[in-house]
């Protein structure tokens, strides 16, 4: 947003659209009065005395008011209106003009909102091309799309991944299987010369440091700062986050959160949980819809859908860059602890319909939009599974049925979806998990969940065509 706001100032610059330009850091109120303070003595040509800040933005607002020049004013990086209330500095004027530039939709009370879209892919693949200083001939296309949708077109991170691999050498093909291993590195790695920056404030805002480079990593940072997370509803909004960082990015419903609210019970249900209950502790998709808009509003979240016209659940989208950013945040334990909590998300509305159904009935009767949202899901889950299996346990799951408590391994409703998604070696890997995770039990329930597994081990290795193993295993 900010460099069209250059680019918007160098054209009217080039045109003479205006007399006159004043570019003021609105990213604190601190950078705000500043930034009026030095609009001030531009204008204060007869070195008029002004005690106080109060009494130069007072005339940098008048003179502005009173000047028969076209002049625009632009306020950069507003995004945080509940801080400071920007109308306070902006003059009254018919023949100026004021261009504000926020990631908040609540600057949309000021004045009339352009929202900026992101990149199309094709103009992604443009940048990056740039960046690199090779030629679209057609033979990296391929590379190259698949980078800019990894990267989710997003110009800054296009630009510093062109710029990661010049300084590496790193040919585009390679970039993909690099950026998976080190992605950390590269969205905090910027050349010596880097054009994009932002300010640090310094106690609670009162000064501002000197300006440090954006990237990738550090985009989202504000947004971040803004949930509170010091505070204890904040560290709840920033668990949910990170749950939610677990998923694919596309299509993450509501269903999942409530679905693991109904099948726990108050004691053993995650604390962040209580934000979507209402006065009777049910479960409330307004408070649901809620947390989600507030993610929204920080850009947080790309999208939100709550029409529910298609299903009763609100859908979320995450930008894939932010889900990484979520992820490379957190701490070994605590990415471990919140990955157990995801696997329960992801089987308990599985649990809720499996004590009535058998697992084949029940993917029988999904649709195929239910299906294709659970698999996408599942495939993320899978690989995370792989880093920590060594140090997890088997996620029971407790139902109540006719008077009846039914057990359940999370990773076992897991395994299955990855059997019928013919994601075999997957599915074996994940039957072979629970068998040895079992091996020592005797209660009666976790022996059917390992006789389970063991059945579904078999069935695998026979739809890999290994059937001499299948004999051997059954």
């Amino acid at each position: 947003k900010t460099q069209l706001a250059l680019r918007y100032c160098g054209n009217a610059r080039s045109r003479s659209i205006y007399d006159c330009i004043f570019w003021i850091d609105a990213s604190t109120r601190a950078s705000t009065v500043r930034g009026m303070e030095e609009v001030s003595e531009e204008l204060n040509v007869n070195s008029q005395v002004l005690l106080d800040s109060d009494a130069r933005i007072a005339f940098a607002r008048r003179k502005l008011a009173a000047n028969s020049l076209k002049w625009l004013l632009v306020f950069d990086n507003y995004d945080d209106p509940a801080a400071f209330d920007l109308r306070d500095y902006i003059p009254g004027s018919l023949h100026g003009n004021v261009l504000i530039t926020s990631r908040s939709t609540d600057a949309e009370r000021i004045g009339p909102m352009v929202s900026i879209s992101g990149m199309t892919e094709s103009e992604a693949i443009q940048l990056l091309f740039k960046q690199l200083d090779i030629l679209d001939d057609g033979t990296n296309q391929v590379a190259a799309a698949e980078i800019v949708r990894r990267l989710g077109c997003l110009p800054l991170a296009i630009d510093q991944a062109g710029a990661y691999m010049k300084a590496e050498c790193l040919p585009l093909i390679d970039f993909l299987s690099h950026y998976e291993q080190s992605a950390r590195d590269i969205l905090e790695s910027v050349p010596s010369l880097w054009e994009y920056n932002e300010p640090v404030p310094k106690k609670a805002g009162e000064e501002t440091a000197d300006a440090v480079s954006k990237t990738g990593f550090t985009t989202w940072n504000l947004s971040f700062t803004l949930l509170n997370p010091s505070t204890p509803t904040g560290a709840m909004k920033v668990t949910i986050l990170s749950l939610l960082a677990f998923f694919d990015e596309h299509e993450i419903s509501e269903e999942y959160f409530e679905a693991y609210y109904s099948t726990h019970a108050t004691a053993q249900r995650l604390e962040c949980m209580s934000l979507f209950a209402d006065g009777n502790q049910e479960w409330s998709s307004r408070k649901f819809d809620s947390v989600m808009r507030e993610f929204s509003r920080l850009s947080l979240i790309t999208s939100l859908s709550t029409q529910r016209k298609d299903t009763k659940y609100a859908l979320v989208h995450l930008h894939p860059l932010v889900r990484d950013w979520i992820n490379l945040r957190q701490d070994v334990d605590t990415h471990r602890a919140n990955f157990a909590t995801f696997t329960r998300l992801l089987a308990a509305n599985l649990s809720l319909k499996l004590v009535e159904d058998s697992f084949e009935e029940y993917w029988l009767r999904m649709s195929t939009a239910e299906k294709c949202r659970l698999e996408k899901h599942v495939i993320p889950w899978m690989k995370v599974f792989r880093r920590y299996k060594f140090d997890l346990s088997p996620s029971l799951i407790y139902l109540e049925h006719d008077g009846r408590l039914t057990a359940f391994a999370a990773e076992q409703l897991i395994s299955h979806v990855l059997a019928d998604m013919e994601q075999c070696e997957n599915g074996y890997e994940m039957s072979q998990w629970l068998w040895d995770a079992f091996d020592n039990t005797l209660d009666g329930q976790m022996l059917l969940i390992k006789l389970d597994a063991g059945n579904q081990e078999v069935t695998c290795l026979s739809r890999m065509q290994k059937h001499e193993e299948a004999k051997a295993k059954s």
